[in-house]
């Protein structure tokens, strides 16, 4: 007998969790990290891209800027940084 989980039920676990608020430091910066580099991937790989948030209407602005601000932080950068990367160079 086997013990795994199907990608839909470990999410529904996940979620049931972060509801309550129940979820370790490690547990929330294991799956940022894995996230961050699932997303990259996917990008990179498919030719349509899709949106980062299933229901971005359920996600409040304070917790994508709170969580954008302390990866920028983690990774070394800042706004200046990020500036760069967002605006694409200037063919002129």
């Amino acid at each position: 007998m086997t013990n795994e989980v199907s990608p839909e039920q470990a999410i529904s676990v996940l979620e049931a969790a972060g509801e309550k608020f129940e979820l370790s430091p490690e547990v929330i910066q294991r799956l940022i990290g894995l996230s961050a580099t699932s997303y990259l991937q996917r990008m990179e790989e498919d030719e349509v891209p899709f949106e980062p948030l299933l229901e971005p209407e359920k996600i409040m602005p304070t917790a994508v800027v709170t969580l954008i601000c302390s990866l920028l932080e983690a990774v070394n950068m800042n706004l200046f940084d990020l500036n760069l990367w967002m605006k694409p160079p200037s063919r002129d």
